[in-house]
């Protein structure tokens, strides 16, 4: 299932939204960073992730964490596909590499 979001501000998430994957699209390069913030303990982090399209957000009821996961491809949404196949999918030649490169750091007070 996805949707849409037009994200300016703060975007909450409950403890059991979560507890399932969220992936965020970001199509622009120069809106691919973000802050994560919790006023209740002061504490969060930037996070820059330019070279990858996509971010994934995740955590567990109760648990007091919160996953941020720089990704390049997606998984199956519905149905199997081949590897190749996949959303975001990046192919090299043979004895060539690529580098990805993200940026978190904490936030204190």
């Amino acid at each position: 299932e996805t949707e849409d979001l037009d994200i300016a501000g703060p975007f909450g998430c409950s403890e059991e939204e979560l507890e399932r994957t969220i992936m965020l699209e970001i199509e622009k390069r120069e809106l691919r960073n973000c802050e994560f913030y919790n006023p209740k303990i002061k504490r969060g982090v930037k996070i820059n992730f330019e070279d990858f399209p996509f971010l994934a957000i995740w955590s567990e009821v109760g648990r007091e964490f919160i996953c941020l996961e720089p990704c390049q491809g997606l998984d199956d949404h519905e149905m199997q596909e081949s590897f190749d196949q996949k959303v975001g999918i990046v192919r090299l030649d043979a004895l060539t590499s690529k580098k990805w490169q993200a940026v978190i750091k904490p936030i204190f007070p």
